[in-house]
């Protein structure tokens, strides 16, 4: 159990970190956009740039907050569970392990 959670984990933190880089990316780009035309387009963008900002940071912040929440369930089961944990992830590493042998 605590495996398939794990790879759900990192698939989730992986997934996050790309969507932490794509909202890096899109307020930089709507940073310079607002600030480049802020003079021909008026307050009105500028506001629009930082509320689509504040968003992309609301999304980012739930994102992490729910990888926190999960990667904090997978510590408790191992924590919980010490020695099932111990044994789910030797069988795959056996198995990981027999899989690029070949």
């Amino acid at each position: 159990m605590a495996t398939a959670g794990s790879k759900e984990t990192e698939e989730l933190k992986a997934q996050i970190k790309t969507l932490s880089d794509d909202v890096g990316v899109l307020t930089k780009m709507l940073k310079e956009l607002a600030e480049s035309t802020a003079s021909d387009l008026g307050e009105d963008v500028r506001a629009k740039v930082e509320e689509m900002a504040e968003r992309t940071g609301k999304l980012k912040r739930d994102a992490s907050a729910k990888a926190r929440a999960e990667a904090d369930s997978i510590v408790r089961h191992i924590s919980e569970k010490p020695v099932q944990s111990a044994l789910i992830a030797l069988l795959v590493g056996i198995i990981f392990g027999a899989m690029t042998r070949r």
